[in-house]
């Protein structure tokens, strides 16, 4: 093992092989620091949007409930009754089904995000497996957008 000799009067020089790995070791540090660093502002991001996505979805129900409480306290029939619950019903299953497909894509995108950060890691056996995987990732989102119509894209 290799061990710095340290002079008292200049503590901070390093000898010029240990210099090197020195060298090497705090750049790998700082390299990991950087992707972990990148990985958390990802999380926190996705966070963001997902608690954005289910205000929106908060909000339009609770618009739409107080639409039907306001017919409700009106006189209606027994078929306006039917018909409030009907549409209720309707909306609310629309509105979970967008909420979900939502929920889905920003995770998907969160994890391709992620997985791109961790290809980078400089001698990382996951750079080259998870190539394939990451290009599967990013092809998906538009796999389920199609065949999952979505009226309101959140931002």
């Amino acid at each position: 093992m290799n061990t710095a000799l340290v002079n008292p009067a200049s503590p901070c020089q390093v000898s010029g092989g240990d210099q090197a790995s020195w060298s090497l070791l705090t750049d790998l540090g700082r390299q990991q620091l950087a992707i972990f660093t990148e990985i958390s502002s990802t999380l926190f991001r996705s966070s963001k949007t997902i608690r954005k996505i289910q205000q929106q979805a908060a909000h339009r129900a609770s618009l739409r409930h107080e639409a039907a409480t306001k017919k409700l306290c009106a006189s209606c029939t027994p078929a306006d009754l039917l018909g409030i619950q009907s549409e209720l019903l309707r909306f609310d299953m629309a509105e979970a089904s967008q909420y979900w497909q939502q929920l889905v894509a920003t995770a998907q995108q969160a994890q391709a995000e992620i997985m791109t950060c961790t290809s980078h890691m400089p001698n990382s056996p996951l750079g080259n497996s998870l190539q394939s995987t990451l290009n599967a990732f990013q092809a998906t989102p538009p796999l389920v957008n199609h065949f999952l119509p979505v009226t309101q894209q959140v931002h």
